[in-house]
């Protein structure tokens, strides 16, 4: 999922990596422009769900993250400025988002 979700954004596989910290609460961050994803949160939220494939629940939650990291390309802390590249991000790649989801076969 988190390949496709590259995909979407353009991102190299390279750029993407996965932790796991069971001590905090930290879903995701980024560093340098390198995107970390929890895969406690992962498991906690979408494993059983997503068994035989991704979900729309799953892919959109994660989509998310996406442009709530990549925003910090743009500004470090979270503000309106945060919020708008956020905003921005989500609504500019939302086609690449359910063109993948559509190749994939994944519906509601």
């Amino acid at each position: 999922m988190l390949r496709d979700l590259a995909e979407v954004f353009k991102l190299s596989p390279e750029n993407i990596h996965i932790f796991y910290d069971n001590n905090s609460n930290t879903i995701a961050f980024n560093r340098d422009r390198i995107l970390f994803f929890n895969l406690r949160f992962y498991l906690g939220l979408h494993d059983e769900e997503c068994k035989t494939k991704p979900t729309t629940n799953a892919m959109t939650y994660w989509y998310m993250m996406f442009c709530h990291e990549l925003s910090h390309n743009f500004v470090k802390n979270h503000n309106s400025q945060h919020e708008y590249y956020f905003l921005v991000l989500a609504e500019i790649y939302m086609l690449s988002l359910l063109e993948i989801v559509k190749r994939r076969e994944i519906f509601w």
